[in-house]
């Protein structure tokens, strides 16, 4: 996670929104409900399997937004002053999962970057890896979009009863650590489909050296009992970043706070 002396040059320039979508994807999500939430009360004592099911050959879509609202700051150690460049950014991700043999599931991410000053919409490189029904992944670390995927559909590994507290570690290399803990915390009705609500928080820490990138957030996410999956989460999150040029002894920072929200394509 380190910025050479022409990445921030670029980003003098104008070009920021390429360090902003490269940090953007390390984490991460869904749409609100609404006037369509209808509370239901009902109190369940038994455990609830949460899985991620999808029919052999079978397609489930999503739409996913990132958006955030912030800075980067430049500090030059001489004269020793902070330029800054303010940002709004925005990436629009398409999330196809297809069932196949097993339980297994085919994830493809597809995601799309704008340019700040043409408003252009600019495909990015998909990305495709395997996922079991609880969204483990298999045979390949999918880096940056795994943590993503535990974020956007926390899952426990095995069943949980209402308000038992799940956690999962989002740290990839010795470098990074992080959790999402989650837990049910009720049940709501979302048009016609009866959901399970789940609270969740995250935290994301990688520093090495001189270099240091951090967000956290929180946020619900709503799975639908009938279909076994989710219908429509919606988190809130603040990033914060510094990278040091050591050649230079520049120094970059980034502050974001922004959202993340996500709906299942009908």
């Amino acid at each position: 996670m380190k910025t050479d002396r022409s990445i921030i040059k670029r980003t003098q320039k104008g070009s920021s929104l390429k360090i902003i979508c490269v940090l953007l994807l390390f984490f991460f999500l869904f749409s609100s409900c609404g006037d369509k939430k209808k509370s239901i009360q009902e109190k369940f004592s038994k455990k609830i399997d949460l899985k991620f099911k999808v029919p052999i050959d079978k397609v489930i879509k999503y739409n996913l937004r990132m958006s955030g609202k912030g800075g980067v700051f430049f500090k030059n150690p001489d004269p020793g002053k902070t330029k800054h460049h303010p940002e709004d950014i925005m990436e629009d991700y398409v999330l196809s999962f297809k069932g196949m043999e097993n339980g297994r599931i085919d994830l493809i991410w597809k995601y799309f970057q704008y340019n700040p000053d043409t408003g252009e919409k600019i495909p990015g490189k998909m990305v495709s890896f395997m996922a079991d029904d609880r969204l483990r992944t298999e045979g390949v670390d999918p880096g940056n979009f795994g943590i993503l995927l535990k974020i956007l559909f926390p899952i426990p590994d095995k069943p949980v009863p209402v308000n038992q507290i799940w956690k999962k570690d989002l740290g990839t290399t010795g470098n990074e650590k992080g959790f999402i803990r989650s837990s049910i915390i009720g049940f709501e009705t979302l048009g016609e489909q009866k959901c399970v609500k789940i609270k969740s928080e995250f935290d994301f820490l990688s520093e090495k050296e001189s270099d240091f990138f951090r967000i956290e957030g929180d946020g619900i996410a709503y799975y639908s009992i009938r279909k076994n999956c989710f219908i429509d989460s919606n988190y809130k999150y603040s990033m914060r970043s510094k990278f040091l040029d050591k050649t230079t002894g520049e120094e970059l920072r980034i502050e974001l706070l922004g959202s993340i929200e996500a709906s299942l394509v009908k």
